[in-house]
């Protein structure tokens, strides 16, 4: 029993020395932002649902790259407080290392009948010209 106590104590050490945790991101803490179609607003706020830590070598946290991926090119209302639209990666040393669901931070209602023609149009010329 001894030397299973001292070997963990070393591996125990051994990590914590080499090894660190850090807050990635925060519930309600936008990570981005992308433009929303016949909706009563231009653009929702992305995010995660829970907060996010990560475990990687330690003094490499100025190498972590993070990004993100949608599901749809375009989102459309309704979209729902939580409601996963993507995809987040974090990457080291180029290799993915991570991968968490981003969602839409708040509710996203439709807009009004005008606001949903002059979307139509946009959305028209950015297929066409886009």
């Amino acid at each position: 029993m001894k030397g299973q106590e001292k070997e963990s104590r070393k591996l125990l050490t051994w990590g914590f020395h080499f090894f660190e945790t850090v807050a990635l991101l925060k519930v309600g803490k936008e990570f981005g932002a992308e433009p929303v179609y016949f909706s009563d607003t231009n653009s929702i706020e992305l995010g995660v649902e829970k907060d996010a830590y990560l475990t990687i070598p330690r003094g490499l946290i100025k190498d972590l790259k993070a990004g993100y991926v949608l599901g749809n090119q375009e989102l459309r209302a309704l979209l729902a407080k939580n409601q996963r639209v993507g995809i987040i990666n974090f990457q080291l040393d180029g290799k993915t290392i991570e991968q968490l669901p981003l969602v839409v931070l708040n509710d996203v209602n439709e807009g009004n009948f005008f606001s949903g023609i002059v979307d139509y149009v946009k959305l028209v010329f950015h297929h066409w010209f886009g």
